[in-house]
């Protein structure tokens, strides 16, 4: 896999929410994906193809129910094959990467539990997120409309 096709793959994952960086981050998934390559014989091409399609998924570019038939098109596997690979993607890259984020998820609720009152009135508004933040003061909001920013 080239540098710049690396550097495209984490811009795209530096996009993504903090919790899944970090559980990507977590994890050795380049590493994992040259091990399931070498399982089914592929070439340095095939490799970083494969590697690419990964990194698609995992950055949320491509998505997983396509992940097979992009397998099967871009690595040129057969068919047989590109399932196998993408079940054993799927449970030892996918499904760590997914535990891992589930953990951090719980871990930042029970480190920075939000109000109860917070989420009851959010719940009864039918959705209305105000109910989730300060509001700004008029005095805010007014510097904002003379300043021409929308708040």
């Amino acid at each position: 896999m080239t540098e710049e096709i690396k550097q495209k793959i984490q811009e795209q994952i530096g996009l993504l929410p903090k919790d899944s960086q970090q559980a990507i981050a977590s994890f050795d998934w380049v590493k994992e994906s040259q091990n399931i390559a070498e399982k089914y014989n592929l070439f340095d091409e095939e490799v970083d193809d494969l590697m690419i399609e990964i990194g698609l998924l995992i950055s949320g570019v491509s998505y997983a129910d396509e992940f097979t038939t992009n397998v099967e098109d871009e690595v040129g596997t057969t068919k047989e094959d590109a399932e196998k690979i993408s079940d054993e993607i799927l449970e030892k890259i996918l499904k760590p990467i997914a535990k891992k984020r589930e953990e951090i998820i719980k871990q930042n609720i029970k480190n920075n539990p939000q109000p109860w009152d917070k989420e009851i009135k959010f719940v009864l508004s039918g959705g209305d997120y105000s109910h989730l933040g300060d509001r700004p003061t008029s005095e805010a909001l007014r510097e904002g409309i003379n300043k021409n920013i929308v708040i």
